[in-house]
């Protein structure tokens, strides 16, 4: 072979990579297209021309080259300051895409803390002059950093109706609003302003302000609201009970016939659940958290589409209050509540009558061994049992007719023993860490096939004295990935007896060498 010839296929070598790499296909494809259309034979016409029209890599696409809808689009996913000061400082096509009246600014996020103390309220009040008619999700936060950085005079100045003046200039198409993390800036005066909000569909307001109750039942008027969450600071909060003292409208929140979702916390004086809840209808969610309320009434269950309540950190089981028996009978969509932290002395009777539930709360309940588990029996539905830190001495024997538990947390009781024979086919995480177990309970273990996760961890008492045992229940359970047996702190191994220590050696040089990896213990 001559050096011309060598050096033509050389040549030839140089175009099939470069095109490869071009298009991005394998060398040996880009090697056969160049031979076909014979590159490189003709060196009067260029390498690109030589190619079809639909080989030739396309000009990139800029983004002023997309459609205007689709720029809108994109734009309105950047944060509010980008929206504000950035864009149109890029170019005049960008600049007509942040007019008052285009779309980007239907979603508005004002964050004090991001947008900075150089944008004042009075300024930011004339800016929304302007882009407030477009808004209709609307969210405010962080404001307290204003007041912090402000002098004394002037917060008392702000205190009144200074968030108010940010959400009115947007009332013409709001359809949610959230503030949070305004420190004492929202006042009695925006909580009336709401009401000229007659479009809102969703608010959520978390304050640590003194509200009186009167400003409370101006929310009444908002006969669109689907979905309202009040959460008051545990330091100041608003009494409820006494709204009735300031207005004439008993319980004016129960008015408000289509909301579907309600919560509020921290409204300590809320006393007993009012019997005017049934007129919401349409409710499905129900949150009253630390509002230290003592029964509930037999109205609740009218509301047929309930689908989940949270009543955790209440005295439902410390007041003589009567909690009928049937409260949630005509609740036949209810599939979650949370009655954590309620002083219980006894699972309460009315869960029952919940025969659809699927997920049940009843952590830090002081139940005991000797409490009423009965009515568990019933619950034939549940999936999700916490019942941690309920002081229980041994599993209750109601527990014998769940056997479509998917999810079992008894942490922080005193269980010294696991009792075999429960139906736990489909459990698929057991929880009982912090307890007084002696050893890993195998037997009950060998049943569950679906296990994935068992925490057995900070048992005092725990040691592994027959690590065959354990490997036996690792072989049947084929899904098992976690088997915690930790003890407290970081030190884990140095409080192990010394056959526990060599146990717990060998059960992992076996594990090893049958390729099965099982998670003993996590600081590990």
């Amino acid at each position: 072979m001559t050096n011309s010839h060598c050096h033509r296929r050389n040549l030839l070598q140089r175009v099939y990579r470069f095109w490869a790499r071009r298009l991005s296909m394998p060398f040996g494809i880009a090697s056969s297209l160049c031979a076909a259309l014979q590159i490189g034979h003709n060196p009067h016409v260029s390498r690109k021309a030589r190619l079809p029209a639909q080989c030739v890599a396309p000009k990139a696409v800029t983004f002023l080259c997309l459609p205007r809808n689709l720029q809108e689009e994109i734009l309105r996913l950047l944060p509010t300051k980008d929206r504000v000061r950035a864009v149109p400082l890029v170019c005049t096509q960008l600049t007509a895409t942040t007019r008052a009246d285009c779309p980007i600014w239907e979603e508005l996020v004002i964050d004090a803390q991001v947008l900075g103390t150089c944008l004042n309220l009075d300024v930011l009040e004339a800016w929304l002059v302007t882009r407030g008619p477009a808004v209709s999700f609307l969210t405010i936060k962080d404001l307290k950093t204003w007041s912090e950085q402000s002098t004394e005079s002037k917060v008392a100045s702000l205190s009144t109706g200074v968030i108010s003046r940010i959400f009115i200039p947007c009332q013409a198409c709001l359809k949610s609003l959230t503030i949070t993390e305004c420190g004492s800036l929202f006042a009695e005066a925006d909580f009336a302003a709401l009401a000229a909000l007659h479009q809102l569909q969703t608010l959520c307001i978390h304050t640590a302000a003194q509200v009186h109750p009167c400003s409370v039942a101006s929310l009444s008027s908002l006969t669109r609201l689907s979905s309202l969450s009040l959460m008051v600071a545990p330091g100041n909060r608003m009494d409820y009970g006494n709204i009735s003292k300031y207005s004439g409208n008993h319980h004016s929140l129960m008015s408000l016939s289509t909301l579907t979702t309600l919560s509020l916390s921290g409204w300590t004086y809320l006393g007993r659940l009012p019997e005017a809840i049934s007129s919401l209808s349409q409710l499905r969610e129900l949150e009253i958290c630390n509002c230290a309320m003592t029964s509930l009434p037999a109205s609740l269950g009218r509301l047929s589409h309930l689908e989940r309540i949270d009543f955790h950190s209440n005295a439902l089981g410390r007041s003589d209050d009567f909690t009928p028996a049937d409260c949630l009978h005509g609740c036949t969509n209810l599939t979650s509540i949370k009655l954590s932290g309620n002083y219980f002395a006894s699972v309460p009777a009315f869960l029952s009558s919940a025969t659809a539930l699927r997920c049940l709360h009843l952590a830090n309940n002081h139940i005991g061994s000797s409490g009423n588990t009965a009515c568990l029996a019933a619950l034939t539905a549940l999936t999700k049992l916490v019942m941690q830190q309920c002081g229980l001495n041994t599993v209750p024997d109601s527990f014998a007719a769940l056997s479509n538990l998917q999810w079992l947390c008894m942490s922080r009781n005193s269980l010294s023993s696991i009792p075999d024979g429960l139906p736990w086919g489909k459990l698929t995480l057991l929880h009982l860490r912090g307890n007084e177990l002696g050893a890993v309970p195998c037997s009950a273990l060998a049943s569950a096939a679906q296990l994935h996760i068992v925490d057995c961890g900070e048992n005092p008492p725990l040691q592994v004295n027959d690590y065959l045992k354990i490997w036996a229940v690792i072989k049947v359970l084929p899904l098992l990935h976690c088997l915690l047996i930790d003890k407290t702190g970081g030190e884990s191994m140095s409080m192990w007896t010394p056959v526990s220590a060599c146990n717990i050696a060998a059960l992992k040089k076996l594990m090893k060498k049958r390729k099965r990896r099982v998670l003993l213990d996590p600081a590990v």
